[in-house]
């Protein structure tokens, strides 16, 4: 079932200053201010919805369905017993019957094996609920079997499932994404004295742990954050003319791509441009985005450029056009290949019929590069919690899907390790936005995304 998400009533986001810093300023005036900023629901002062005890059923009109039509149609039959299937099964089983409050006898033994046709010869064999459609296990292709891990359903479909590789959140990663996002420790926020020195041990480390779990293929995030807390005091108060700041930005930008070259294949040249403290859109305006593309894309040709932000995945969202008009600008000289959207969204959102037609909209593919859901204003016990926060996972990655999006990017795996749950940010213990929960046990959420990568599957 995909709900219609609401679409919140107002917001207070301060239209100049970045989402992080906004979160860290409003964090000692109160909860209801800085809350509201992260798009999580309604207005200020608001009162929290309190769940329906069934949650909610209203359809959505994506071209989507849980159970698509196919020709040939595929084919459910109980599956044939090997020792190996029943052991994973009931592993799987297990944890899937804990998300849920479920009998684990029960699972095992309604599951059934879903016959995918791919070719006019070839198929993939699911084991699944076929209660609720969620996969449980899936072939290889000599037939024995392996966990229906994101990563394993993704792959036939061309997705590729991205997540965090900072957090050492082994063995999440390893086991569910084939894609590795790689945060910066050597960024301009963390050189205060200098513009030619780097140490890139922090990042080389992530590509290191990635490649020795499996994962070969990284994208750098936030090569540029131009804005104020993401730069160092001494770009940010040194005088600098147009330029100069124009000269540092290219050596920069140039230094970081040339040392990643043959590793990393795809960077966010630009990240969230709005905002106050942004020296190089007072000094230069908004050339300088043209001008990082333009280095990036002399710097590395073969690599896959994405301009990144928050706010801007539905029509009315507070950065939806500026992003429209730089894409649209940049794509006209060939300079970006990607955008990003963020994604970072709360259970009451635009809808999915809303965000599928943002995206198409923008004309070039995009990316979801840090989806997560807050739920900290969300009222009700863990389990409506967790069921209103899996249908949002399966609405918005359904609808991205359906938007020809094949890049999924969420941002963290534990819910205890999540930005929204850590003290440098507004955070709060009940945010709870991840798949895993803070005992790192899957959550509905990890089935609902497991489900929407086999309905891309049956497409």
């Amino acid at each position: 079932m995909l709900p219609h998400l609401l679409t919140p009533s107002g917001s207070p986001d301060h239209p100049r200053m970045p989402r992080r810093a906004f979160l860290r300023l409003m964090g000692a005036a109160g909860g209801g201010l800085a809350l509201a900023a992260t798009g999580c629901v309604g207005r200020l002062n608001t009162p929290s919805p309190t769940l329906p005890s069934t949650g909610p059923t209203t359809p959505t009109s994506l071209p989507l369905s849980p159970t698509p039509t196919l020709a040939p149609s595929p084919t459910v039959r109980p599956p044939t017993p090997t020792p190996q299937l029943s052991r994973l099964l009931e592993a799987e089983a297990a944890a899937y019957a804990r998300a849920f409050g479920l009998d684990e006898t029960e699972v095992i033994r309604r599951a059934a094996l879903l016959q995918v046709p791919r070719t006019s010869s070839d198929s993939i064999s699911i084991v699944q609920d076929p209660d609720t459609s969620t996969p449980l296990l899936i072939a290889n292709p000599d037939g024995s079997w392996r966990r229906a891990s994101l990563k394993e359903l993704a792959a036939p479909s061309g997705i590729r499932v991205c997540n965090l590789l900072d957090q050492g959140q082994w063995p999440f990663l390893s086991e569910e994404f084939n894609f590795g996002l790689i945060t910066s420790g050597w960024g301009w926020s963390t050189q205060p004295t200098s513009s030619t020195q780097y140490s890139f041990q922090w990042e080389d480390s992530q590509i290191t742990a990635g490649r020795n779990h499996g994962i070969t293929n990284f994208r750098l995030m936030h090569l540029v954050a131009p804005h104020d807390g993401e730069l160092p005091t001494w770009l940010q108060q040194g005088g600098y003319s147009a330029d100069e700041l124009m000269r540092i930005l290219r050596k920069y930008i140039t230094d970081v791509m040339h040392h990643f070259e043959g590793a990393v294949g795809e960077y966010v040249v630009i990240n969230e441009p709005f905002f106050p403290g942004n020296v190089f859109l007072d000094a230069v305006g908004q050339d300088y985005i043209d001008i990082a593309f333009e280095t990036a894309r002399k710097a590395n040709p073969s690599a896959v450029l994405l301009f990144n932000c928050w706010g801007n995945h539905s029509p009315a969202g507070p950065y939806t056009a500026q992003t429209k008009r730089i894409v649209d600008r940049l794509s006209q000289k060939s300079l970006v290949d990607k955008v990003g959207l963020q994604m970072h969204i709360g259970a009451y959102e635009a809808s999915p019929e809303r965000i599928a037609r943002t995206i198409l909209e923008y004309g070039i593919p995009a990316a979801i590069t840090e989806f997560d859901v807050d739920m900290r204003d969300i009222a009700g016990s863990s389990d409506e919690r967790y069921a209103l926060q899996a249908d949002t996972y399966e609405s918005v990655l359904g609808a991205a899907i359906s938007a020809a999006v094949t890049d999924l990017g969420f941002w963290g795996c534990n819910d205890s390790l999540s930005w929204l749950e850590n003290p440098e940010f507004y955070s709060s213990p009940d945010a709870d936005p991840n798949m895993w929960d803070g005992a790192a046990l899957p959550k509905p959420a990890y089935y609902a995304a497991r489900r929407i990568l086999l309905q891309a599957l049956l497409r």
